[in-house]
Order: C-alpha cells, then structure tokens, then sequence
C-alpha cells in the first residue's frame, strides 16, 4: 500500500474544489489502510477530518468514502464518519463473503463475528448510514451449504446496495491453484451463475421494500444531468454513489436546474432500484413514469485517489 502525503490530497482536494466539483469520491486499493505506509498517525480517521474542515471552508457538498475493508476498520473511523458534516453517511465496505472457512481461504484476515460486530457499530454510531457490499460466488470449494449462510447473512442484514460477482480464476493465484483439473468449466461456472442469481433476488426484494418506504419522503438531491426541453432531470441522494448505485428520476422541474445544484425533491414511486421524484417545490399535475437518462452526467463527481 502507498499513501499520498495529507498536504498533498489537501491540495489536490483544493483545486477540484476550485474548479467546481461538489463530490469527491475518496478512493484506494484499501481506503482503511491510508497513511500506515507513511507514518500518518492520523490515519483515515485523521484525513477524513482534515477534508472535512478543508470542504467546510470551500463550500463543497459531498465528501464519500469508497473501498473501505473491514479488516482495518476502527472506531475513530467510525467516529471520524459520525462527526464529520461533509462525509456523507455512506459505505462502500466489500465484504466477499460471510463464511468463515470461505473468508479464511480468501484471505480476507477477518471472521464473521468481527464482520457483524462491525457492521453493528456502524449503524448505532452513525444513524442512517447507508451500507453498500459486494460479495464473491463459486469461490473454489464453497459449498452449498456455505452458500445459503450467504443467503440467509444478505436477508437478515438488510444491505441498501449490493453487487456480487461470480468467481473468476487469475492465473498463478492461490485461489485458481485450488480449482481441481478442468473444473474452471462450465459446471461450476453455472454453479455460481445460480447462487448469483439467488443472492441478487433477495437483495432486489430488500431495496424494493425499501423504495417503498421513501415514497411520500421529501430527501436533498444532487443534480447530475438535465433536460430543459422535457423539464427532467437525473440527480442521486447521499446514498448513492456515482456509476455503481441506483438514480433519483425527477419529472416536473418548472425552475431550470444545473448540473451540481442541491435541491430538495419529494419522492413519488419508484421504477425498480430507481426513484422517481419531482421538486419539492413543483407540484406536479399528474404522476410520470420516466424514461431512463436523458443526458451523459458532466464531471461534477470526481474520484480522489488518497
């Protein structure tokens, strides 16, 4: 692992701001592990709250936090999340899986009791948090038992987001050296295609229910993209990250929006893991079912490698 110096994610933080964006993404190999390379005593926690001072002063509107592991996750990180107003309250930890034989053979230096020890802290610490994991299926010697503990930790947890990938061998790794001669095929290939599939249902009735929930709710949005001629519009709530998670839809948008402009909508159904809204301040004469994007999103978002 290699870390950027603080003075110089600080500066690099400065001129995006200077140069309008209002998210930065904050990303890494390991996002836990910044500065141990450098002798940062600080560590996440301690430039976490150093981008959060610094965005206060420049007016900015998102800081997020991205590939967070849960291996090197601490409780001043916890409450550096908690504390500070600019990191909105959004995880992106991927946790692989649940299994602890499976989370041993992975290497992943964590077991399913501190994983959920974890995951506790987080939602009591930080009310409102919005959890984002992606999981590994058809790892080599996952059984179908081991699968269904997947399955069942995915229904009772209750993620927001989630993606899971079917395994896929690399050459001269561990994990390919422990497929067995020809079994790389399509048997097992097939195999983890299913228990994909099972964990992806599970968690598409999870967020549907979830969608449910927020309709009537008046919630802050940022603007990605507008289409003045059909007065819509594409914007994302703070639990939604840019690319990888679902999209807010707004109809109705009598005040010409721009690009990066936080605004406050009211959420009137949803199409899917998407919300359809309208200005909270534009009542609309009739519900709208929208079509999906209307223009390619300027860089208002911008990933800050740290």
């Amino acid at each position: 692992m290699r870390s950027k110096h603080p003075n110089a994610i600080l500066a690099e933080a400065e001129e995006l701001f200077n140069d309008g964006t209002v998210e930065l993404n904050l990303i890494g190999q390991d996002t836990t592990s910044y500065g141990t390379d450098i002798g940062y005593a600080g560590g996440l926690g301690g430039i976490l709250r150093s981008l959060d001072e610094f965005a206060t002063k420049h007016g900015t509107k998102w800081l997020r936090l991205m590939y967070a592991y849960p291996s090197r996750f601490t409780d001043e990180m916890i409450k550096a999340l908690a504390d500070c107003q600019n990191i909105v309250k959004y995880i992106d930890m991927p946790l692989q899986h649940i299994n602890d034989e499976i989370l041993h053979a992975m290497r992943r230096r964590v077991t399913r009791k501190q994983i959920e020890t974890l995951l506790a802290k987080l939602r009591k610490w930080v009310p409102g948090i919005t959890l984002r994991t992606t999981f590994i299926t058809g790892f080599p010697g996952e059984t179908a038992a081991q699968h269904n503990e997947l399955l069942k930790f995915v229904q009772d947890f209750r993620f927001e987001n989630l993606g899971v990938f079917e395994f896929s061998p690399e050459p001269g790794t561990p994990a390919a050296r422990m497929l067995a001669p020809g079994s790389a095929g399509g048997a097992n290939w097939d195999i983890a295609t299913k228990r994909k599939e099972e964990l992806m249902l599970a968690q598409q009735q999870i967020v549907l229910q979830n969608n449910q929930a927020m309709i009537g709710q008046t919630i802050p949005v940022l603007i990605d993209a507008v289409d003045p001629k059909k007065k819509t519009a594409v914007g994302r709530h703070a639990g939604q990250a840019p690319d990888v998670d679902s999209c807010v839809y707004l109809s109705h948008c009598a005040t010409l929006l721009s690009p990066g402009e936080m605004i406050k909508v009211k959420i009137e159904d949803y199409d899917a893991y998407d919300l359809l809204a309208h200005p909270a301040t534009d009542a609309p004469k009739r519900k709208t079912k929208l079509s999906l994007p209307v223009v390619k999103p300027p860089r208002r978002s911008i990933d800050l490698t740290i």
